[in-house]
C-alpha cells in the first residue's frame, strides 16, 4: 500500500500536480492563508508540482483572476483550463530550494525536449519525476512512447507516469516507470452529460471549455486502475480524482499503491489534513508494511 522507490523515499498520499503550485508553497491563497492557519498542512504528504514544461509557457492562468481558468462547479466538482502556465524548467530548477523536497511533475512535447528536461532536472534534489503527456488542455503530444523512453534514458531519478483514462494501453511499454498515476482531468466536451446544469462550460465567455476533475472522476479512476492491474500486474499505481471523503482514501488505497488529493484543495480545503492524515496511517489488512503519515 505504499511506493517504495530505489532512491529511499517511500510515497502513500501525495498532493496532485498543481494543488500547490510550480514549489509546493502554495498559490498566494494558501501560501499566506491556508497553511499558515493550518487548514493546509503540506507535511501530511508528498507533494508534486504543478507541471513544467522545458521553455515558459503563458498558458491561460493569470494570478490576478485565477476565475477565469479555473471554477467550482459544486458537488466536489471542478473545470479548469490553465493549460499548464509555467516558466519553464531552468527557471524552476533556479528557483527551487527542497524545501519542501517534491515530485516535480515535467511535460516534454518532444524526444529533444525530453533528453533536455531530464538531463537539465537531474541536478534537482527531489524525490522523483512524474510525466504528464496527457494534459487535456493543450494539444495531443505525438510519439508519447518515444518521449517516455527517451527520457527514461537520460533521466537518474525514479520516473512515474501520469494518463488520462483514454489513454490506451496497448500503445504503452511501462519499463522502467517506478508508477502510474491514473487519472488525469478529463475534457468538458466527455463529461458534458454527467453535469446536465451546465450546457456549455463555464468558462466559454473567456473562450475556453476546460476539463473536468473532482468528485466526478472517481469511478473513472478505478475504471482505469483495475484495467492497469490486468494489463501490468506488479506495477505500482497511484489513484487520482475524486477522493474527499475518508472512505474514498480507504476505497482507494485498497485498489492501489498511493493516492492523489487534487481538486478537494479547492473545493473543500477544510478536509485535505483529515484526508491526508488518514491516508497515511491507513493499513489494509494485507500489508506486512505499516508507514506513518508522510
Amino acid at each position: 500500500m505504499t511506493i517504495a522507490l530505489d532512491n529511499g523515499n517511500r510515497i502513500q498520499v501525495c498532493c496532485a500536480a498543481g494543488a500547490l503550485g510550480e514549489f509546493g508553497k502554495g498559490y498566494w491563497w494558501e501560501k499566506w492563508i491556508l497553511i499558515p492557519l493550518r487548514i493546509i498542512n503540506p507535511k501530511h504528504f508528498t507533494i508534486i508540482t504543478k507541471t513544467i514544461t522545458c521553455n515558459p509557457r503563458k498558458g491561460n492562468l493569470v494570478s490576478w483572476a485565477p476565475w477565469r481558468s479555473v471554477r467550482r462547479l459544486g458537488h466536489g466538482n471542478l473545470v479548469n483550463a490553465v493549460g499548464l502556465t509555467n516558466r519553464g524548467l531552468s527557471a524552476w530548477c533556479t528557483y527551487y530550494s527542497a524545501k519542501p523536497k517534491v515530485i516535480l511533475s515535467l511535460a516534454p512535447e518532444n524526444r529533444s525536449e525530453a533528453r533536455a528536461m531530464a538531463m537539465i532536472s537531474n541536478g534537482a534534489d527531489v524525490i522523483g519525476i512524474e510525466l504528464n503527456l496527457s494534459c487535456p488542455n493543450i494539444d495531443s503530444y505525438d510519439n508519447n512512447q518515444e518521449i517516455l523512453n527517451t527520457f527514461l534514458y537520460y533521466s537518474n531519478h525514479p520516473v512515474g507516469l501520469k494518463i488520462s483514462y483514454y489513454y490506451d494501453l496497448n500503445e504503452l511499454s511501462p519499463i522502467g516507470l517506478k508508477w502510474i498515476t491514473a487519472i488525469n482531468s478529463i475534457p468538458w466536451e466527455n463529461m458534458m452529460t454527467l453535469i446536465d446544469k451546465y450546457r456549455k462550460s463555464p468558462l466559454a465567455k473567456y473562450g475556453y471549455s476546460g476539463a473536468v476533475s473532482g468528485d466526478v472522476l472517481y469511478e473513472y479512476a478505478l475504471i482505469k486502475i483495475n484495467e492497469l492491474k490486468r494489463k501490468y500486474p506488479g506495477l505500482p499505481i497511484m489513484h487520482c480524482g475524486g477522493i474527499n471523503t475518508i472512505n474514498r482514501v480507504e476505497e482507494a488505497l485498497e485498489q492501489a499503491d498511493a493516492i492523489q488529493l487534487g481538486s478537494v484543495f479547492l473545493t473543500h480545503p477544510f478536509q485535505v489534513n483529515k484526508l491526508a492524515k488518514h491516508g497515511g496511517k491507513y493499513v489494509r489488512s494485507d500489508d506486512t508494511d505499516t508507514l506513518p503519515g508522510v
